[in-house]
């Protein structure tokens, strides 16, 4: 867990602690200006699997971040990454649906 910041470590404890967590679903989408968020994925994904054992696996999500990818009023200015981040929230909960009815 050390290769992880406290943000993010903090929850994963706790989740890993509660009677609450085993059994969640989870997803992870990196937001990285640079190529190291996929490194970081990878291995968030397998501790999460490791804590709770339902990560969405596909579709794969990889944001790289840039200055005008989120306007000023807090939405997704280009079109092309909301409709792909909005089909990709539309898998999750399909995935989650799907858990649900185990």
């Amino acid at each position: 867990m050390r290769a992880f910041a406290m943000g993010i470590i903090v929850p994963l404890t706790a989740s890993a602690r509660s009677d609450r967590g085993p059994g969640r679903a989870g997803t992870v989408l990196p937001a990285s200006p640079a190529r190291g968020g996929g490194c970081a994925q990878v291995h968030l994904k397998n501790v999460l699997l490791t804590l709770s054992g339902a990560v969405l696996g596909q579709p794969e999500c990889y944001i790289r971040y840039e200055k005008d990818l989120i306007a000023d009023d807090g939405s997704i200015a280009n079109e092309s990454t909301r409709k792909f981040l909005a089909g990709y929230v539309d898998r999750f909960v399909a995935f989650v649906t799907a858990l649900a009815k185990r």
